[in-house]
């Protein structure tokens, strides 16, 4: 095929060091992508971030020998990484090599059914007898079948359209316009075996109650994902209870009367994770919901507590507007781990007492001590304050918390409670501000974003709890500059980019270190540009609202200043 491949031994001593067991590892993590795409009308687009697996696995074996010899000896790889869609030449001869390549081993296409392991079928275009092609797998034996998909997003004049788009998206326009997107069910009493091996499952936007008979079968379920927005007959949802041992992820969208039937009718295992999402588009449904909050509290406890209990949690993301309310784990970036997700989302109005209802099951059911970061995300309305004391209960449990990431409008509501309830976050050492929205305040916008920050941290001073550190890296006020300053009467260090501080005597061609000065950091500017930078600095002993309006002037001069001219790493900056 003309490729050049290198000399048997690598140049690089640590690669030559590893045996072929562990290369082999690699390459199967390499080419293990569980690439998301998002279907358009016309296409599909897969994360431009990520190289397909079929060509990751091409390029590997052609860096070396050694590494030739490794993945052409591993038919699992090259069974996993077909891709019809990079298999199109004219001439069949690369189709025929991949296929060579793959051995015995189980496959991830649409042919060769007895050795598929994953299933993905895209329909182009939707006909009434699309829904037939669900009906001739079931004939087909498949004792490798594991994971399957089946989707459409084109839709012929058949009557089958199902258009999803005011619910799903809530009013917003999807990109590549408006368009129906119609998944063919299962056919009623589908018997097929391959059905009872499946491990993960995944049933979107239309969904029949006859699903549910066959679930009490698929005891090898580990994944159960449910998300369907049609209006169910609820009385045609069996009562009958199912028992999945093996379920360790459960995944509910829909409304909340559904997903307490579903929650009340099946047993999962004991260390199964729920992520439910409740959409309840109109406000009569909402007070329907009464009778079952009880009930739907008390499962909740089972899950959450479960969740808590076997793993060691230590960040927690608060949500809450006025028409949409979430809670949710947080294991960081780098995990793979499930998160326990609770979200109501309704189309009208939020539905408080859902929410208290299932804050309650947070604080009540776990012990929150072992909180070390909070993320709050506050936008509230007047009728917001109908959560203020479950609000309190919440911080108040999260006694050992360091770290609290709050929006604008969140540092408000924080500086309230602090007023009232003196003790909550009795270990806060260090407070990050996020924007939300990196737009150009206003200066009477600054003035008033900073007045709120400075009244929080002057309560906590006088409360003998001073925040140690504070974040404004993720403060975005205008442009793409990025500001850090602050009045040294409140105590605290201030994360930054650049140990360059702005002073009467450092605006010259070297800037120099921080020496306690009022303002304590500009990032990434040219400081040599802003000689005139000192008129808006006021003396530090002025009133609280007099720092902040110099701020907001240091703010507008920067509005018309030229773009950064470095962006350095993050990193601490000395004492201020």
């Amino acid at each position: 095929m003309g490729e050049h491949i290198a000399p048997f031994e690598t140049q690089d001593p640590f690669f030559s060091q590893i045996d072929d067991p562990l290369l082999t590892s690699i390459f199967m993590i390499n080419t293990d992508h569980k690439t998301r795409f998002v279907v358009t009308p016309n296409f599909r687009i897969y994360d431009p971030k990520e190289e397909l697996p079929l060509t990751i696995a091409r390029r590997t074996s052609q860096v070396c020998c050694r590494w030739r010899k490794v993945i052409l000896q591993s038919p699992l790889i090259w069974g996993s990484v077909i891709d019809f869609d990079l298999l199109r030449q004219k001439k069949d001869f690369w189709r025929k090599e991949v296929m060579r390549r793959t051995g015995s081993a189980p496959l991830c296409i649409m042919e060769h059914w007895e050795r598929i392991r994953k299933l993905d079928v895209e329909l182009k275009v939707l006909t009434t007898e699309s829904p037939s092609i669900v009906r001739k797998l079931k004939k087909r034996p498949a004792p490798n079948l594991e994971f399957i998909i089946i989707c459409s997003h084109r839709i012929a004049e058949s009557g089958l359209s199902y258009n999803y788009r005011e619910k799903i998206y809530a009013g917003r326009k999807p990109e590549g316009g408006n368009y129906s997107i119609f998944v063919p069910t299962f056919p009623r009493h589908l018997h097929a075996v391959w059905l009872l091996q499946l491990r993960g499952l995944t049933i979107g936007w239309m969904l029949e109650a006859d699903i549910f008979p066959l679930l009490e079968r698929m005891t090898l379920l580990e994944t159960l994902k449910i998300d369907a927005t049609t209006d169910l007959n609820m009385d045609n949802i069996p009562t009958k209870h199912i028992f999945l041992p093996n379920l360790v992820l459960l995944d509910l969208r829909n409304h909340f009367q559904f997903c307490h039937q579903v929650l009340a009718s099946i047993t999962p295992s004991p260390n199964c994770v729920l992520t439910l999402t409740s959409y309840d588009w109109k406000a009569k449904d909402v007070s329907s919901h009464c009778d079952k909050l009880p009930s739907m509290t008390n499962i909740l406890k089972k899950y959450t507590a479960a969740y808590f209990g076997t793993r060691k949690v230590s960040h927690l993301k608060l949500f809450l507007s006025g028409s949409r309310f979430s809670i949710e784990t947080s294991m960081g970036p780098a995990t793979t781990s499930q998160l326990l997700h609770f979200e109501v989302h309704p189309d009208e109005k939020l539905p408080f007492i859902i929410c208290s209802s299932i804050m309650d099951c947070i604080i009540s059911a776990v012990e929150l001590s072992s909180i070390t970061t909070l993320e709050v995300a506050l936008h509230p309305t007047p009728k917001c304050d109908m959560l203020h004391s479950d609000l309190v209960a919440l911080f108040s449990a999260c006694t050992l918390t360091r770290i609290i990431q709050v929006t604008k409008k969140a540092t408000d509501v924080l500086y309230e409670l602090a007023q009232e309830h003196h003790s909550l976050f009795p270990s806060l050492e260090v407070l990050c501000v996020k924007t939300e929205e990196p737009t150009i305040l206003t200066r009477s916008e600054q003035v008033d974003y900073f007045e709120g920050l400075l009244a929080l941290l002057e309560a906590r001073q006088e409360l003998k709890s001073p925040v140690k550190v504070l974040d404004l890296t993720g403060c975005d006020v205008g442009k793409s500059a990025i500001i850090e300053f602050w009045d040294k009467s409140v105590e605290v260090n201030v994360r930054r980019r650049e140990e360059l501080c702005v002073m009467k005597n450092g605006h010259g061609d070297s800037p120099e270190h921080c020496h306690s000065c009022g303002i304590a950091q500009i990032l990434d500017m040219d400081i040599a540009s802003f000689k005139g930078l000192e008129e808006y600095t006021y003396p530090i002993k002025r009133q609280r609202r007099g720092f902040a309006e110099a701020i907001s002037g240091v703010i507008f001069k920067l509005f018309s200043a030229e773009e950064p001219k470095y962006g350095p790493a993050f990193k601490w900056g000395p004492t201020v």
